[in-house]
Formats: C-alpha cells, sequence, structure tokens
C-alpha cells in the first residue's frame, strides 16, 4: 500500500510542463523516460519498479539496478547529481551553502546547460541554490 501511495505522489507531483518521467540505473543508463502523460501508474512489486503507460505496455526495471526516479523539469533548474557533478537547466548562479550556512562555491552559468563539479568540497550536507530555488544534497 505505501509503494503504491508513493507512486501515486510521484504522478501527482509532477510538474505541469511536458515533463518526462526517468528512471535512471545505477549504471548511469537511462532505463525508461516517458512523458508524464504518457504514464498511468508507477508501482513497486517483486524487486521491480513497474511504469504502467496508457498504451497498456508496462517497463519494468529492478530496484536494485535503479538509482533515481525523477521528472526531467526540476524546478529547480538543477537538471542531475550525479557523482560530484552538477548539471543544471538555465542561466544565473549556483551557490553551495554548507551546513553552517557559508557559501562555499559560487558560480556564473552562462549557458544553457551546464556541469559544476564539486571535487574540490569536503564529504557533507550542502545546500544548491540557484535562481532562488534551492535543493539539499549529500556529498560522501
Amino acid at each position: 500500500m505505501k509503494r503504491t501511495l508513493f507512486a501515486l505522489a510521484l504522478l501527482v507531483a509532477a510538474p505541469a510542463a511536458q515533463a518526462d518521467i526517468i528512471v535512471l540505473q545505477t549504471d548511469g543508463t537511462v532505463a525508461t523516460q516517458q512523458a508524464v502523460s504518457n504514464v498511468q501508474k508507477i508501482t513497486f512489486a517483486d524487486g521491480s519498479v513497474n511504469v504502467a503507460l496508457t498504451d497498456g505496455t508496462t517497463q519494468t526495471t529492478a530496484i536494485s539496478a535503479t538509482r533515481k526516479i525523477y521528472f526531467s523539469d526540476d524546478e529547480t533548474g538543477i537538471r542531475e547529481i550525479f557523482g560530484n557533478t552538477v548539471a543544471t537547466n538555465g542561466r544565473g548562479t549556483l551557490r553551495v551553502i554548507d551546513a553552517a550556512g557559508r557559501t562555499v562555491l559560487e558560480r556564473a552559468l552562462s549557458a544553457d546547460a551546464n556541469d559544476v563539479s564539486l571535487d574540490a568540497l569536503p564529504n557533507g550536507v550542502y545546500i544548491l541554490n540557484l535562481n532562488g530555488k534551492s535543493t539539499k544534497i549529500l556529498k560522501k
């Protein structure tokens, strides 16, 4: 029951724009990428993530091989965090703030797509802020 409610929450929380639901595998490859309008439901059963589509088909990926499930249109402008790299959509200023509230990295983003390395930062909890919208990450 909890898994079905979580899947329902994912679909209800989906951005209204033409977003995709993406299932990313642990090796970095995309297992599933479908427009939200094509997804009927997402369930978690028998060790698998099951994406049921409106055309009646289902795309299945092992939970153990799933790194994350996310929407392509992330309202923060932060497209993906993979390893120690932050991939962003859009222009503006990316600020990385540590747990003490200090800005430890600030980068002006001048292109529509940017990759910013966090390699120089020590492990810890950080807040990524891009154009006034924030998300929390754990670097380890």
